[in-house]
């Protein structure tokens, strides 16, 4: 595994975990079962039980991301590296 960024991340300090494109954390969101639908700038959620209403920014921050891992039920990770949330689709 190389140690060099990804292209979706930009990182924020040494150490610390950096922020993700917004099309690539809806992506790794409908890779696990979210549903998402988007109404202007509002993006509807929904999974389950859950249902939210998010604006997102263009890129999504480590508070936000891991909000949503705890909130779907998706392991943080995936959100750093979309590939391993795709190996997870049927």
């Amino acid at each position: 595994m190389s140690d060099e960024p990804h292209d979706n991340v930009l990182p924020l300090a040494a150490g610390e975990p950096g922020s993700v494109k917004k099309d690539v954390a809806l992506e790794v969101l409908v890779a696990h079962g979210v549903s998402v639908v988007h109404k202007g700038n509002k993006v509807i959620l929904s999974k389950g039980n859950v249902i939210e209403v998010q604006l997102f920014p263009a890129r999504l921050h480590r508070r936000m991301l891991h909000r949503l891992a705890r909130r779907f039920d998706i392991p943080i990770y995936h959100f750093y590296h979309p590939e391993a949330a795709k190996k997870q689709q049927p």
